[in-house]
């Protein structure tokens, strides 16, 4: 090893030794009092509940236009067979 790769490895190990340690979020330490606990619950619960309205209003638009179009074949039908 050269001395000039000695001393980078030296210096990289002195600053990864004074480097200050990293703390977790409160949810990280079991905090579940925090208002960050119950910021990302709620945010958890809005995701879930924007999943499930998309949902249910795509189901919702399928009827809907399926009712319209059953009603527009049974007039053009009854139509039809008042011209016949």
């Amino acid at each position: 090893m050269s001395k000039k790769s000695l001393m980078r490895t030296v210096t990289v190990l002195l600053l990864a030794g004074l480097a200050a340690p990293a703390f977790g979020c409160p949810v990280c330490f079991g905090a579940t009092d925090s208002p960050m606990v119950h910021g990302v619950q709620a945010s958890v619960l809005f995701m879930v509940a924007v999943t499930y309205v998309l949902i249910v209003s795509g189901i919702v638009t399928f009827f809907v236009l399926r009712r319209r179009a059953l009603r527009n074949s049974a007039v053009a039908a009854a139509a039809s067979k008042e011209l016949s």
